[in-house]
């Protein structure tokens, strides 16, 4: 399990917003050909001038990954994933196979 907290301040000519986000970020290994990984996030704008209707839009809970890895073979690979994330956007260099836990804790 990993935990992290960040803060933002972003000002847009008259406009400004103060960000707050603690994330979560869970594995589990299932077997050495299994495992379960998540990332979730708590979302908080605790100042904006923005409106209301855009501070409810970005205040929540939200899944940036839920993903069920399975690796039968060397060279076969399989991820399932969910995501709820409004800030996510497909990224065509990310390395599927690898999972954000793989490297450090699901080693052999």
């Amino acid at each position: 399990m990993n935990h992290s907290f960040s803060m933002s301040y972003s000002a847009m000519g008259n406009n400004g917003i103060a960000l707050g986000v603690y994330t979560n970020k869970i594995g589990y290994k299932f077997s050495d050909k299994l495992d379960f990984q998540m990332e979730t996030s708590f979302v908080n704008l605790p100042y904006s001038t923005l409106g209301d209707s855009f501070n409810k839009s970005i205040n929540g809970i939200y899944i940036e990954s839920a993903r069920l890895n399975y690796q039968p073979s060397e060279d076969f690979n399989m991820s399932i994933e969910f995501s709820n994330s409004p800030f996510n956007y497909y990224n065509r260099y990310r390395s599927y196979g690898r999972g954000f836990y793989r490297d450090r804790f699901f080693r052999n």
